[in-house]
């Protein structure tokens, strides 16, 4: 009788036979698998008190399995995302267990009927061109570590490659004659040819020459201190070394979580500000579907206000007030200049009417000017007041007829009735007309 695999045969059989063999994925999703795994063994060692090549399959119950990603996200501090695909990886070894180990498929069902957790799909954030020169600016070129961190923040903000692409990148995988480009392998073994930007061609060109590599070999563009490949946290750290220079240049990358995926967002951004297709960004970017470029156009915000000006959807062109010097000057006059006498002014300004003597001299704003004053700053911001006898439809009926009219009413209504009082003789209903200058 054929003994039952234990933990450790499931594994192995699981990243030859399954992983490898059968579904021939690339090295990075073994990577990610493997890792995945790895902190899975680890977490349930420590939480059983064995030792890991002691456990065995019932050891990696569906409770394990949910403290496990709790701790992942509240102790290790990964998002929702980063969860799901820990959890993706799991899913795919208990369905591996449940083919070879009949007596763990319970625990290998239960495991498989974990949910994934739902996530805030967010719009991608990126860096604004004054950020993004001062990254590049950050590295000291004098060193060779400093022309190894420029070469690589210049190709992960002219090309968008991902991390991975980007260290990934060999000698051979370099044309720096005319056209210059490069080969990317992507995720899904997608790969794709993109063109260098001059500057790039010319930096990557001085790289190669400086580390004597010829460009048929295989052998990695960026290296880490021992001359092996750059790691993905070796590149992150790149690129918080350069953030830290470059906050004096940009204080924008201090409120910002800047990582190389960030350089990649902020050249689709670029590139669709700039007018080009979502199709082209898409194959630029290497996306397998169209839907996850369209994230980008979701997120320009100043596009699509444009868009609705273009397309006459709004009843009227946006228009946004931009003040002269002579507006300024106007607005910043105190209440008090707002009677000027004039050669016009004098004619249109009210007569003065005392409470107890006389008739109506003419000396100066009328006693209730605080109360005609109030109205004015009220209505001062909306109304045009002009000499010019050329006037605007709008200037028509917002000019100063319509001011002047509504502070005779309100002067007659409110001030003129109260200081004559009820009963005097050959007041009662009677108004005097009255008009107010407005001084320009």
């Amino acid at each position: 009788m054929s003994r039952l695999p234990n933990l450790a045969g499931l594994l192995e059989s699981f990243f030859q036979r399954r992983l490898l063999e059968q579904r021939n994925v690339s090295p990075l999703t073994v990577a990610a698998y493997r890792d995945a795994l790895r902190l899975l063994v680890r977490y349930a060692s420590a939480r059983r008190k064995r030792e890991p090549y002691r456990l065995e399959v019932r050891d990696l119950d569906r409770d394990v399995v949910l403290g496990f990603l709790e701790h992942v996200e509240r102790e290790r501090g990964n998002a929702p995302r980063t969860r799901n695909a820990r959890l993706t990886a799991i899913r795919s070894f208990f369905r591996h267990v449940a083919v070879n180990d009949p007596a763990a498929l319970a625990v290998a069902q239960r495991v498989l009927d974990i949910p994934s957790k739902r996530t805030v799909l967010r719009a991608p954030r990126h860096l604004s061109t004054t950020a993004i020169d001062a990254l590049l600016n950050a590295p000291d070129q004098q060193t060779p570590r400093g022309r190894r961190d420029y070469a690589l923040l210049l190709l992960l903000a002219r090309t968008g490659a991902r991390v991975s692409e980007a260290i990934g990148v060999n000698a051979a995988d370099l044309r720096l004659e005319r056209p210059p480009q490069v080969h990317l392998r992507g995720k899904g073994r997608k790969d794709r040819v993109l063109p260098l930007a001059p500057d790039l061609a010319r930096t990557l060109d001085r790289l190669c020459k400086e580390r004597r590599l010829e460009h048929r070999g295989q052998v990695p563009i960026f290296v880490g201190a021992r001359g092996e490949r750059l790691t993905r946290f070796g590149a992150i750290h790149v690129v918080r070394r350069a953030v830290r220079r470059g906050v004096a240049q940009a204080p924008d990358l201090a409120r910002s979580k800047v990582s190389p995926h960030l350089l990649r967002h902020s050249l689709a951004m670029r590139l669709l500000q700039t007018g080009t297709d979502l199709v082209t960004i898409q194959a630029w970017l290497g996306h397998a579907n169209v839907s996850t470029t369209h994230r980008y156009a979701e997120a320009d915000a100043a596009m699509m206000r444009r868009s609705l000006e273009q397309a006459g959807i709004t009843s009227r062109p946006e228009t946004r007030f931009k003040p002269t010097d002579a507006v300024l000057r106007i607005l910043a006059r105190p209440l008090n200049h707002m009677w000027r006498v004039g050669p016009l002014d004098r004619r249109h300004r009210p007569p003065r009417r005392p409470l107890s003597r006389g008739p109506a001299t003419d000396r100066g704003p009328p006693q209730n000017s605080g109360y005609v004053a109030r109205h004015i700053a009220a209505v001062r911001p909306f109304v045009s007041v002009s000499q010019s006898p050329r006037r605007s439809p709008e200037d028509s009926r917002m000019g100063p007829r319509w001011l002047l009219g509504a502070l005779q009413a309100a002067r007659a209504r409110d001030v003129c009735v109260a200081r004559r009082g009820p009963g005097r003789p050959g007041h009662d209903g009677q108004r005097r007309s009255g008009a107010v200058a407005v001084g320009h």
